[in-house]
């Protein structure tokens, strides 16, 4: 997960209880938009209208993030192929 949110793939943050939640682009705009119309606010104000503007219902987004893992595999794959055609006696030393 810290490798696709990284990368830019997802947004969110880590709950209390270890648990990522994804924050789509409009819900991250959504709660800048109250914190500048606001100005200065509690913790307490923050989490209360997130807790409105943030959907912490479980998405169906396996799928993407599945697809996002395969383009990290697939980077991952090209830089490492690069890397050993880069310095061929290092890959030799490797095997």
């Amino acid at each position: 997960v810290q490798g696709l949110e990284a990368m830019g793939y997802i947004t969110g943050v880590i709950d209390d209880r270890g648990k990522f939640i994804y924050i789509s682009v409009a819900e991250m705009d959504a709660v800048a938009d109250f914190i500048n119309k606001r100005g200065r606010i509690s913790i307490s104000a923050l989490a209360a209208e997130s807790n409105k503007l943030i959907d912490l219902n479980s998405k169906v987004i396996a799928a993407d993030a599945a697809l996002a893992e395969e383009d990290a595999d697939a980077i991952l794959e090209t830089a490492t192929e690069r890397a050993a055609s880069a310095n061929p006696s290092h890959t030799s030393e490797c095997q």
